[in-house]
């Protein structure tokens, strides 16, 4: 008890600090700070794409952004479909893959402009948002937000598309207690909720982000919870996440009544 007490105290003590200037901490340091366009409010999911660029989605509108990491500059869009709740992207070589919140998967070739969905027969009464690649295994990470019959009361789930044989994987490839996450982070977290999903390409760690908790979540790569790292201060709904070419992490967080939306460089400590 005592020991969840002085992680609590410590925790709140960051977390009361919103009103900061400075969003560095004992957890993290910022290094780039970027405020995008008025009209990108929502990148809703963020994926590496080459050095100095990320390919972004943005929730409600069928385009993926080219965007530089620096500036934030729309260097390029391309038009993948129809309007829809989108909220994850990744890059399978030349092809990116978004998420939308039921679960339906759409490809795009960079290359050839060509694109294709894949439905999802198993997502009924589902909600997903935050989509990654497992390069190891050749397979596509779904995080899974709203879940039938309250599944998620008490895990959280991660269900998987197999690109090898290009089949939907029916149950959950991962799950993360949220007891070991409340022991860990030493407060009530029955309301996290995952918004983005990376995985790291040096460590093979997966970094999960939670916009409803606002949460870091650090697993390895066989989904055993390995650290727990609170965002605050600037951060008041962190949705998308990926990793930059230097192997850092970059957060996009949605725009409010006060500031635009940001991506924000995090340095681990």
């Amino acid at each position: 008890m005592l020991k969840k007490l002085v992680a609590l105290g410590g925790i709140m003590v960051l977390l009361n600090s919103c009103s900061m200037q400075s969003v560095d901490n004992t957890f993290y340091k910022i290094s780039n700070k970027v405020s995008l366009q008025e009209d990108l409010e929502e990148i809703s999911g963020l994926t590496y794409y080459k050095d100095g660029l990320f390919l972004a989605v943005q929730d409600e509108l069928g385009i993926i952004y080219v965007l530089d990491e620096t500036t934030g500059q729309i260097k390029e869009s391309f038009n993948f479909g129809k309007k829809g709740d989108y909220e994850g992207i990744t890059l399978v070589n030349n092809t990116a893959i978004v998420l939308r919140s039921d679960g339906d998967l759409f490809t795009y070739d960079l290359k050839t402009k060509v694109s294709d969905k894949l439905k999802n027969p198993y997502a009924k009464d589902f909600e997903f948002e935050g989509l990654c690649y497992n390069q190891a295994k050749h397979q596509l990470i779904l995080s899974c937000k709203s879940a039938h019959k309250s599944k998620l009361d008490k895990q959280m789930l991660f269900y998987g598309y197999d690109l090898t044989t290009n089949t939907w994987i029916k149950d959950p490839i991962y799950r993360i207690n949220k007891k070991e996450i409340e022991d860990m982070a030493g407060f009530d977290l029955k309301t996290v909720k995952a918004s983005g999903i990376v995985q790291h390409p040096v460590n093979q760690d997966f970094y999960i982000v939670a916009s409803l908790g606002a949460l870091l979540i650090q697993v390895d790569k066989h989904f055993k919870l390995k650290r727990i790292i609170p965002l605050h201060d600037n951060f008041n709904q962190p949705e998308g996440i990926t990793i930059n070419s230097k192997g850092d992490l970059v957060i996009s967080n949605e725009a409010n009544k006060k500031q635009n939306a940001t991506m924000y460089t995090l340095l681990l400590k």
